[in-house]
């Protein structure tokens, strides 16, 4: 077995490519293959590799966004070298010297997430992406969102359950939130200078809906939080198209390398 540039298993049986995510290259592993899926579903693995590590994440096995986060972090910077490479081609980048400048924890580092809108097995919504099994991937428990992002989108979602609000189906039009975008960053600390505007959420519906309500229920004992609302009524719209301030201040303030911005 070897490692694709995505990061998945892959190995090669009876004329056959399977690409098996969470497999590493060199390891021994059992899994299924379904006829109406391109990946493989890793089942065990027998003989394990030397740079394979606990992915510290609950939903590993389903979920489709860290595609190496079982691989030891030295050997995954390698492999994402080996991407660069590709995308340059060899031409372009021969002779060129490599310089490491470092990089960031893989957990904890992300202070922005898209999540569309989506109903578990249970009927709730669910804030995240649809998975490789029936399961949605919440993003209030991805591991490589910051906390404050986590816990933004685990209390957005709580609140729009709380109101009812479902999941917006564009093919038949009904339902409510296509998706919410949090950008939760740490809160300032400068001398003579308040926090304030460090998170903000956009809620994005389908259709058009009332929004007078959503200032006293979302985040609504959060003062930091600038709330925002926008509708998207096409099939295939962008992230946002005119949002429009619900509650709170229009600006995030931002403290990077002791200076000051305001976005």
């Amino acid at each position: 077995m070897h490692q694709s540039l995505a990061g998945h298993g892959v190995v090669y049986l009876n004329h056959q490519r399977y690409c098996i995510p969470g497999a590493l290259a060199g390891e021994t592993v059992r899994f299924i293959q379904r006829a109406d899926r391109y990946l493989s579903t890793l089942i065990e693995v027998v003989d394990a590799s030397p740079d394979r590590c606990p992915p510290a994440c609950d939903q590993i096995a389903s979920c489709p966004g860290c595609s190496i986060r079982t691989l030891r972090p030295s050997a995954g910077r390698q492999l994402k070298q080996a991407q660069v490479l590709s995308f340059l081609g060899t031409e372009r980048t021969q002779g060129i010297p490599w310089e490491d400048l470092g990089h960031v924890s893989r957990d904890g580092y992300r202070a922005r997430a898209v999540a569309r809108a989506l109903t578990n097995l249970e009927g709730q919504l669910v804030l995240g992406m649809a998975g490789r099994s029936d399961t949605p991937i919440s993003l209030a428990q991805c591991p490589i969102q910051t906390d404050r992002c986590r816990s933004v989108m685990a209390r957005v979602e709580a609140d729009l359950n709380g109101l009812g609000l479902a999941p917006y189906n564009p093919v038949d039009r009904t339902g409510h939130i296509r998706h919410v975008i949090v950008e939760a960053f740490d809160e300032p600390v400068l001398d003579g200078i308040e926090p304030m505007g460090s998170t903000r959420v956009v809620i994005c519906f389908g259709r058009p809906h009332t929004m007078s309500g959503l200032a006293g229920a979302i985040l609504a004992d959060d003062p930091s939080v600038s709330l925002w609302s926008d509708i998207l009524p096409y099939r295939s719209p962008k992230t946002t198209a005119h949002p429009k301030l619900i509650r709170g201040p229009r600006t995030i303030e931002l403290a990077v390398g002791g200076a000051h911005f305001q976005a």
